[in-house]
């Protein structure tokens, strides 16, 4: 990220929720990072392809209860 930042290059930090990282302290860290290094933000559901993710998979209440506070704490079109 710091040659993107160096270059003036476009670029993101992607997560993948699960249900281990999906907490309120991983997503501020997540927000933090991206402010440090002027990056886009990207979060992606895990989609299970094998019935052993479904231990990961988190439940879709967790999902848009962590997701939407996040939603609304960041600028659209990247961070300011």
């Amino acid at each position: 990220m710091e040659i993107c930042g160096k270059y003036d290059i476009d670029h993101a930090i992607i997560m993948c929720a699960m249900s281990w990282n999906l907490t309120p302290s991983h997503i501020d860290r997540l927000v933090a990072m991206a402010k440090e290094y002027n990056a886009h933000i990207r979060i992606n559901p895990l989609k299970p392809v094998e019935k052993v993710h479904l231990a990961s998979y988190p439940e879709a209440g967790t999902f848009y209860d962590r997701f939407f506070p996040f939603a609304f704490t960041v600028q659209p079109g990247g961070p300011q």
